[in-house]
């Protein structure tokens, strides 16, 4: 065991060393120096140099989960530049939407599940949507949580097999 883990130190040595990150890079597109906002949890794919982020943003509203919706934005360019932020979440009557979850399936269609706060009945429940036009629309939202007795539903996560047809 000793000799393998000596065998190994010197490429783990190597590897660290050809990392090289460049400068930071802003995704958000609303007005620089905006204060008293919050970003709540970020979510983000991978597929090639194609870069997908979805997030969490109450730009819209006060600094707290009030108002919030979930952003997506994507980057062709392994980051570099990104796509203007499209709302993603469902609006019902001005309820807040945060804690996406993204994943992505071999062909290419995109899947977001988040919390959102139902309007019905004052309760967080799980909803999804996904885009097969590579994040240009998303579906309309549909809440997945199957359970009126439980009352608050979070931190959704989501996973696809790789064809696509189990989500």
């Amino acid at each position: 065991m000793i000799k393998i883990f000596i065998l190994l130190f010197p490429l783990i040595l190597l590897a660290q060393s050809n990392y090289v990150f460049g400068p930071s890079v802003r995704v958000n597109d609303d007005p620089a120096g905006t204060h008293n906002r919050k970003i709540y949890q970020r979510s983000i794919a991978c597929h090639g140099d194609t870069v997908y982020l979805a997030w969490g943003d109450n730009r819209y509203g006060n600094p707290s989960y009030n108002n919030s919706r979930v952003f997506f934005s994507k980057s062709t360019d392994a980051g570099s530049t990104w796509s203007p932020n499209i709302v993603i979440s469902q609006d019902v009557d001005n309820y807040p939407c945060a804690v996406p979850h993204i994943c992505l399936d071999g062909l290419g269609n995109i899947y977001v599940a988040y919390w959102g706060q139902n309007g019905s009945n004052n309760n967080s429940d799980i909803f999804f949507t996904r885009s097969s036009d590579g994040g240009i629309t998303f579906s309309v939202s549909i809440m997945v949580n199957d359970s009126a007795v439980v009352q608050h539903q979070r931190y959704p996560a989501c996973a696809v097999d790789t064809s696509g047809q189990h989500v």
